[in-house]
């Protein structure tokens, strides 16, 4: 498209469809097109019908783009979690049977038309078989199988891997857990990450569990799913439970520490630094520099007195100083008359 519009008005300096758009008014228009009131109210109807995206945008008068821009704007990802919301899932799976049966009984063949029961698809991914020969036992295309898996969970077909195979072979009693709290595929995956990342896996044996060839693409899909760094995660759910458990169970040094957790304790000191940063500034000693080893152990002290100590001596108390962001120097001087 562009290249035509290139060669129509390219000594016009119109290059490009948005180009083209401004230099003949269109632009406007096309700006302000998904700011299109829609009817909440007839859509819901529309949607409690079972109607197909296509019915509903033809009813509205609407595009695509509007439709799920609407969605958006009441916190609803797509058509298929309002039908889920809506209890309507039955109603349109019937329709879609219909038009299905409607297709093959015009003779209509192509690739798009070809129905596949949804507990086949469902039981072939479970066993392991990828797009392209599910496409061969039906005689059509892995974009049709992609566009079954959609209507079907609204899910990838790698996605669709993920939940109906591999979760559940790398921690079936984790997965089914998880399952029975009805939560969507993006909670599951993103739970999926943090228990691993808690048992000490690293991106590439990850890589390994989720099939991923490349790790680097297992580290852009936990970024995603966690919203921070393999690096951040593993300090909020390897590191930080497992030093407040040893806290807790009575280690009183950093080194303990490093031998409990099979680590240098240099690497250690640097973990807590940085997971307890703002306390760490909060408890810094005037009378010391910045990187004198004793800005650690006031440090580390207040982390027994904090996850050992005070839950002991009031628990409730301590929750309430949390609750309202006290300081580290706070929390101690609120606890300090028990030690009068």
């Amino acid at each position: 498209m562009n290249s035509k519009i290139k060669e129509l008005w390219g000594d016009l300096g119109i290059t490009t469809i948005n180009s083209a758009r401004k230099a003949f008014g269109g632009w406007i228009p096309f700006k302000i097109r998904g700011y299109i009131d829609v009817d909440l109210e007839k859509l819901i109807e529309l949607i409690e019908q079972g109607l197909f995206h296509d019915e509903i945008c033809e009813k509205l008068n609407i595009n695509h783009g509007i439709l799920y821009r609407r969605l958006k704007s009441l916190g609803i990802k797509d058509l298929t979690e309002v039908r889920f919301l809506f209890g309507v899932m039955d109603v349109y799976q019937e329709r879609l049977y219909k038009r299905h049966l409607e297709y093959a009984l015009r003779g209509i063949e192509s690739y798009q038309f070809v129905f596949i029961p949804k507990n086949e698809l469902k039981n072939l991914i479970e066993e392991g078989l990828d797009e392209y020969k599910i496409a061969e036992l039906y005689n059509t295309t892995n974009v049709t199988i992609r566009a079954r898996i959609r209507e079907y969970w609204d899910l990838t077909f790698y996605e669709a891997q993920l939940l109906f195979r591999i979760f559940q072979r790398i921690n079936k009693t984790y997965f089914d857990d998880l399952i029975n709290k009805i939560l969507f595929f993006e909670e599951i995956e993103r739970l999926f990450f943090i228990k691993l990342i808690s048992d000490g896996h690293s991106p590439t044996t990850i890589s390994v569990l989720f099939e991923f060839k490349d790790y680097s693409a297992i580290s852009q899909r936990i970024a995603k799913s966690l919203e921070m760094t393999f690096n951040e995660a593993k300090l909020e759910y390897y590191y930080k439970p497992k030093i407040i458990e040893f806290i807790k169970i009575g280690v009183r040094t950093s080194i303990e520490l490093s031998r409990n957790l099979k680590e240098t304790r240099v690497t250690i000191n640097s973990v807590i630094k940085k997971i307890w940063n703002e306390e760490y500034d909060d408890l810094k000693d005037l009378n010391y520099a910045d990187n004198s080893p004793r800005q650690f152990i006031n440090l580390f002290q207040f982390l027994i007195r904090l996850y050992k100590i005070y839950p002991s001596i009031d628990k409730k108390l301590l929750n309430d100083c949390l609750y309202k962001n006290f300081t580290p120097k706070g929390i101690d001087s609120i606890f300090s008359r028990y030690y009068i």
